[in-house]
């Protein structure tokens, strides 16, 4: 939906099998996303670049503020970027 928007670049990281749908529907719609089987781990702002807007829903060591998952996505922002962060946590009843 970003890269529909009008995103310049649009990357997907995704480090499980879930890559194999988006290379599908990739094929199919022909959006412009650069989809990448890559973890939170492996992104890199001198590699992959900043960018304006970061996208993120769950992070698997997503557990206090100061979180590696945290400092990596920010890393990936630019200046003035926003980082859009969901989690789904299961809870006991």
């Amino acid at each position: 939906m970003f890269k529909l928007l009008g995103a310049d670049y649009v990357l997907g990281a995704e480090p499980f099998e879930f890559i194999r749908q988006a290379h599908f529907l990739e094929e199919v719609y022909q959006s412009g996303v650069d989809f990448q089987p890559l973890a939170w781990q492996q992104l890199d702002p001198t590699k992959h670049g900043t960018f304006d807007l970061v996208h993120c829903h769950g992070c698997s060591t997503m557990n206090c503020t100061r979180s590696p998952c945290l400092q990596r996505l920010r890393s990936l922002l630019t200046p003035d970027g926003t980082l859009l962060f969901g989690s789904m946590m299961l809870a006991d009843p």
